[in-house]
């Protein structure tokens, strides 16, 4: 895909200010899914998902603005913005569920890998401050291998559902422009509890603890 747009505005009542940018991005997305019964009515499910997105976006201002913070060796009265960012998401499991009257046990294991990238340049870069931030060149690499175990069992008036998942997940992130490197590793597990009794025809009373823990996104170590 494939968007531009042109804008321009006048900056306190006295320059005129044009702003043009190019947007493009390819997405590609892939899925599968297979879910067998076995003779015992067990459910065994198998998935894969990959998705490969790439955005650029070129940005082109004139005239230029903010002139003492940029170098003064361009002739061109402008100011250009490149930004790419690609990224690569997979997430593969096997599932494994067991009903049998009120119960149910189901077990899965998978494992999943997220990379993304954040490539940016200003031209003219920045007046020299010892780091240069008119660029940036973040790499964020996320691995995960993960299991969960769940019990549900459901009565007439009573409902009990726990789910116990359990991860190990390792993330590298470095940008040399900022000399910034680091490679966590890291197990979280994020128990849930649902407890749940019917009290009437509309009402019940329930009860719910979940405990939440992971690793964030690119966006939070973005550096600017």
């Amino acid at each position: 895909d494939r968007a531009g747009s042109v804008s321009r505005s006048d900056i306190n009542n006295r320059v005129n200010f044009n702003q043009r940018l190019d947007n493009r991005q390819l997405d590609i997305t892939n899925e599968f899914n297979v879910i067998r019964y076995n003779k015992s009515n067990d459910i065994i499910e198998v998935y894969s998902y990959l998705n490969r997105v790439n955005s650029r976006q070129n940005s082109l201002y004139t005239p230029a603005i903010y002139k003492d913070f940029f170098r003064q060796n361009s002739q061109e009265d402008r100011i250009t913005q490149a930004v790419e960012v690609p990224s690569f998401f997979t997430n593969n499991y096997i599932s494994y569920k067991r009903p049998s009257g009120k119960l149910t046990t189901a077990f899965k294991l998978g494992a999943l890998y997220n990379s993304q990238d954040l490539r940016s340049q200003l031209e003219p870069g920045f007046v020299d401050t010892g780091i240069d931030s008119s660029r940036n060149d973040l790499s964020w690499k996320r691995t995960k291998i993960y299991t969960e175990v769940s019990v549900d069992f459901v009565a007439e008036k009573f409902r009990l559902s726990l789910q116990l998942p359990v991860n190990y997940q390792q993330l590298e992130v470095a940008d040399p422009s900022f000399d910034y490197r680091s490679n966590l590793k890291r197990v979280f597990v994020n128990p849930s509890l649902l407890i749940k009794y019917l009290v009437g025809e509309e009402s019940d009373f329930s009860l719910t603890f979940n405990r939440r823990n992971d690793i964030g996104s690119i966006g939070e170590l973005y550096r600017g």
